[in-house]
């Protein structure tokens, strides 16, 4: 048998007197002693074997930013912390400013265009990406669009907020917000001039357009947000 910290390894495999391959079992992070017995004997490798946090990304804070960066963006997830983490905001290249366990600060690349971008962040562990994640806006739009929903998907439940990311209007001449056909019982259009954040409401699970009432003309994002079950199991 093969243990890892206090886990047994649910697989092992003698290859010779010396060497035994084990599938390691679930962990947390950090250093593990790892333990091998046989026939009523035991051998034990301190600090031996480490587990490592996998590499996610969760949100990012503030989620939109001006066409030209510079702007300070905490990024929220796990296994942020690796030496050499890179940043990409779609394929081009972020500064990293600060690592901690769970979040690193990172400064915005300029962009060409307004519109969401994939965030990707790569560590020795691997590469995960957050798609739409972060938001360029344009400070000087000729013309307003609303440009993201983030997180852009929910449960059908209803009852969350989102942000609607928009440019070339002032969140404070929004009047109403609509998921497809349903209306959204709250939002809050004081926030930033970029910003309106919006309580979600119930709806049948599927992909629906967003529209914005305002005092300017409406406006129309379609398949903006997608509706989805949680899993459940009832018996």
């Amino acid at each position: 048998q093969v243990i890892v910290g206090d886990r047994l390894a649910p697989t092992t495999h003698v290859i010779d007197e010396q060497t035994v391959l084990a599938i390691t079992p679930p962990g947390t992070p950090g250093i593990q002693d790892v333990f091998v017995t046989d026939s009523g004997q035991a051998g034990r490798l301190k600090e031996a074997f480490k587990y490592e946090a996998p590499v996610t990304v969760d949100r990012l804070v503030p989620n939109y930013g001006p066409l030209g960066g510079g702007t300070a963006v905490l990024v929220k997830g796990t296994g942020l912390n690796e030496p050499g983490a890179a940043v990409r905001l779609a394929d081009i290249p972020a500064q990293v400013l600060e690592q901690n366990q769970d979040s690193l600060w990172i400064e915005t690349p300029e962009a060409s265009k307004s519109g969401p971008v994939p965030v990707s962040v790569q560590g020795a562990s691997g590469t995960t990406v957050k798609p739409a994640a972060y938001v360029y806006v344009n400070p000087d739009a000729p013309e307003p669009a609303l440009l993201q929903a983030i997180p852009n998907s929910g449960d059908v439940s209803g009852g969350y907020w989102v942000d609607l990311i928009l440019e070339g209007i002032s969140p404070s001449s929004i009047t109403g917000v609509w998921f497809g056909d349903k209306q959204a019982p709250g939002f809050d259009n004081d926030l930033n001039e970029y910003v309106v954040s919006v309580e979600v409401p119930a709806a049948t699970a599927g992909q629906v357009d967003l529209r914005l009432e305002s005092e300017e003309g409406d406006l129309t994002l379609p398949a903006g947000f997608t509706f989805t079950y949680k899993l459940r199991i009832d018996s």
